[in-house]
């Protein structure tokens, strides 16, 4: 596994397009999760996504399996102190890619 937030691992994300469209794909649906629900912000990251024809030709037939990955059912638990039942929310979600690297050019 890699670490793909903005400042890590470049050197390995940019010699593989599907990390780089990956990339692309969450962060996203982190800028758009700041005005919208995650449900919305994942359905509108891959929109956008296969609208610029990023990772279209995986996102296009496999779109319900990545939202179900992305988001999924939340559990909801007792709040005493509300008295109400409340999401539990994952604090990651993330897919996983099998990617071949091609050599390294340093």
């Amino acid at each position: 596994m890699i670490n793909i937030n903005p400042g890590n691992n470049e050197n390995i994300i940019r010699r593989s397009s599907a990390l780089t469209g990956y990339t692309f794909l969450i962060e996203l649906v982190r800028k758009y999760e700041q005005e919208m629900g995650l449900k919305e912000a994942i359905c509108a990251a891959i929109d956008e996504c296969i609208d610029s024809d990023i990772l279209a030709d995986f996102l296009s037939p496999h779109r319900n399996e990545v939202e179900k990955l992305m988001n999924p059912a939340r559990p909801n638990i007792h709040d005493p102190t509300r008295n109400t039942m409340v999401p539990i929310r994952p604090k990651t979600a993330s897919l996983v890619m099998a990617v071949e690297l091609p050599p390294d050019p340093a």
